[in-house]
């Protein structure tokens, strides 16, 4: 029973040159986690067999860090309730505390796309976000 209870995690490793570059990168990651979500853009790009459609976020939030994690957060909403997978990007507006984005969405299909992991969550423990000369970089863990 203990067995039952325990969580498994999964540490996330992303850097981007840029905020949003950080932003795309870390949905990237996580639906990694959850497909191969490199076979759905090529489905995608193929046309003859896509399903897709369009879902637009607007967040806030009081810091980069903050944002960060609501972003990734709302894409795993998304995906537990609407089975979307994004795999084109377009931001209208990116602050560190603010975004109102696009995106081109598949829909995840069981009997198409393989499924990997099931992601519960996106965690705090262990996060860290980093700028740098060299750009943005995040350390998340998630549940699975």
């Amino acid at each position: 029973m203990a067995d039952d209870l325990q969580r498994r995690t999964i540490g996330l490793r992303i850097s981007g040159r840029s905020f949003k570059a950080l932003l795309i990168h870390a949905a990237e990651g996580l639906f990694d986690l959850i497909t191969d979500s490199k076979a759905i853009k090529r489905l995608q790009r193929d046309q003859r067999r896509s399903s897709s459609t369009k879902v637009r976020l607007k967040l806030k939030a009081e810091n980069a860090a903050e944002l960060f994690l609501q972003w990734l957060r709302e894409w795993l909403f998304l995906f537990s309730t609407k089975k979307v997978i994004p795999v084109q990007y377009r931001f209208d507006k990116l602050t560190q505390k603010e975004l109102t984005a696009s995106a081109k969405c598949e829909i995840f299909n069981p009997r198409v796309h393989e499924q990997r992991y099931e992601v519960k969550a996106i965690t705090y423990h262990a996060f860290k976000i980093h700028r740098s000369a060299k750009g943005w970089s995040a350390d998340v863990i998630v549940d699975v």
